[in-house]
């Protein structure tokens, strides 16, 4: 994403009335103390998961978030 990175993109996200309560899940390959800068900001409606990509685990939480929406 040149010149936003995912907490950028998930705020402005979150400000428009029409995508303030779609839930986001990260993907990232940076550090895991990533996570506790996304946690803190977004403390609802957000996860975020570690590449490589373990998509089994990524289908679970897919369908948890969409169970609970």
């Amino acid at each position: 994403m040149p010149g936003l990175n995912g907490i950028e993109v998930a705020t402005f996200l979150k400000g428009i009335k029409k995508t303030k309560d779609i839930p986001i899940i990260f993907l990232s390959g940076s550090q895991e103390k990533n996570y506790f800068d996304f946690k803190e900001k977004f403390p609802d409606n957000v996860d975020f998961s570690l590449k490589p990509i373990d998509y089994d685990g990524l289908l679970n939480r897919v369908k948890t978030i969409l169970n609970l929406s």
